[in-house]
């Protein structure tokens, strides 16, 4: 769910509307090539989730959404990966949309992170991120499965302490996981 800022959103749902009935939109996270994700807080319970809206062409008859979100599906275990809740359709300009209800998890993409300390990190720090990431990216791996585009834009990151919690976000489907898909 990282943000891509070449990629103009193209929905553009504004702040106050709702999705399903369930969610209301507070704004958005981010756009990129597969669709937008924008921060939800949960009528009934003021649960902040994430939504992601596929674009129509990127997601024919709901394909993507749905290997995406039996991926997560089979990942729950993993600390590493959002937690998937569910699917939501949203009637968009004469068109229904499928849109995929996630965990909402605050922190900052990689890219910024690194960026905001002037591109460079403490020895000790980058060592524990890197750790952190490589634990998580082993956990994945021994369930079997990929990531498929792994880099700094698809990494969320939130610092406690001396400590990272990481998570992996737009996984790419290449077909059946392979010990080289892995690699």
């Amino acid at each position: 769910m990282a943000v891509t800022i070449a990629q103009a959103p193209e929905f553009n749902l504004q702040p106050g509307r709702v999705i399903g009935g369930t969610y209301v939109i507070e704004r958005l996270l981010g756009s990129g090539g597969e669709g937008e994700v924008y921060k939800v807080r949960e009528r009934r319970t003021d649960a902040l989730r994430a939504v992601k809206v596929f674009r129509l062409e990127r997601n024919p008859r709901a394909l993507v959404l749905t290997r995406y979100a039996r991926k997560l599906e089979r990942l729950r275990n993993c600390r590493m990966v959002i937690d998937y809740h569910h699917t939501e359709r949203l009637r968009w300009h004469n068109e229904w949309l499928t849109c995929m209800v996630s965990e909402y998890v605050e922190g900052e993409v990689l890219s910024r992170f690194v960026q905001r300390r002037g591109g460079r990190m403490d020895p000790i720090s980058a060592l524990l991120l890197v750790h952190a990431m490589a634990k998580g990216l082993a956990e994945i791996h021994e369930a079997g499965e990929y990531h498929g585009d792994l880099h700094w834009g698809n990494v969320l990151v939130r610092r406690r302490g001396v400590h990272f919690d990481i998570k992996v976000l737009d996984f790419f489907h290449c077909g059946r996981p392979t010990a080289a898909q892995r690699r």
